[in-house]
């Protein structure tokens, strides 16, 4: 029986947020936030994430998450409910 090759999870990203830019420290600029496997820090970049095939192998998969309302169960830009993205914004990334 021939046994088919499993995954194994080598890079993690996230966009967080610095909620302290423009002339008045009030603005929003999102950055990707990576942690490479054994790498011993992250590496933030406000450039584009990028996934070469040359240097994935065959059989690679990426999975994107967002966040989703916990009032209307919507992805933000189609929450029409009334919750605060900012506010939850500014707490996670404050």
């Amino acid at each position: 029986m021939n046994k088919k090759p499993t995954a194994k999870e080598i890079m993690w990203g996230e966009i967080k947020v610095d909620i302290y830019t423009g002339p008045k420290c009030d603005q929003h600029k999102p950055y990707w936030n990576v942690y490479y496997e054994d790498d011993k820090e992250d590496d933030n970049s406000k450039d584009d994430l990028v996934l070469s095939i040359e240097t994935l192998p065959p059989g690679t998969k990426v999975v994107v998450s967002v966040p989703i309302c916990p009032k209307c169960d919507q992805e933000q830009e189609t929450c029409n409910c009334g919750f605060d993205w900012k506010e939850w914004i500014e707490g996670e990334y404050g």
